[in-house]
């Protein structure tokens, strides 16, 4: 049988000799504990606060009444409002738009087309952009109920299509929306790109 004991002890021996020679231990036993912990959970300082830091025509930064912006960058509507108009169970939003006839003919031209075509087809507002009203909560309202309410006009589907060298054009979009929901809401506008703006009430 072999001397473990015996064995045990030269080793332990040469482990002592070595560390009286350099001056460390020849085997750790330890690990050093992490410097910095990993965690998952967010600082309070990475929490978004100010709504003026976001863009412009975002949920959090709605455009105000009566400022304008494209939809996007290639698009060929500019959108705007009036202060909304605000009845016992819907709401009416006042529309201005403008069109960019140019970026619709580029559109033309990418998609391998005649943009003189333009001038015979036009282009309607209510098959190209698309009213909903989003509440402080987070509910989307997009229908309309009140048909013998008294509107102002032209709604927007009754704007019909527009050609060049129009340039601006005002409709006006109701939605039924219950009181208790319309404070602290946005008017979301969007295109048929899924691009879109948020609009302030007032």
């Amino acid at each position: 049988m072999k001397n473990v004991h015996g064995a045990a002890a030269v080793l332990l021996l040469s482990a002592l000799a070595l560390t009286a020679c350099t001056g460390t231990p020849a085997i750790e036993v330890t690990t050093n504990a992490p410097a910095a912990e990993v965690t998952s959970t967010p600082s309070l300082s990475a929490t978004p606060s100010a709504t003026a830091d976001a863009a412009r025509g975002t949920r959090a930064n709605p455009l105000a009444v009566g400022e304008t912006r494209k939809v996007s960058e290639g698009s060929m509507w500019t959108v705007g409002a009036d202060a909304t108009i605000v009845n016992s169970g819907y709401i009416v939003l006042p529309i201005r738009l403008g069109m960019d006839w140019e970026a619709t003919r580029q559109q033309y031209r990418d998609a391998g087309q005649d943009p003189a075509e333009l001038e015979n087809t036009g282009a309607d507002p209510s098959s190209s952009l698309f009213v909903t009203f989003v509440t402080a909560g987070g509910k989307t309202y997009r229908d309309w109920s009140y048909v013998d309410a008294d509107l102002p006009e032209p709604l927007l589907w009754q704007v019909g299509a527009l050609y060049p060298p129009a340039e601006s054009a005002t409709a006006f979009f109701p939605i039924t929306v219950p009181a208790e929901d319309v404070p602290g809401g946005v008017w979301r506008i969007e295109n048929s790109a899924g691009e879109s703006v948020f609009l302030a009430q007032q």
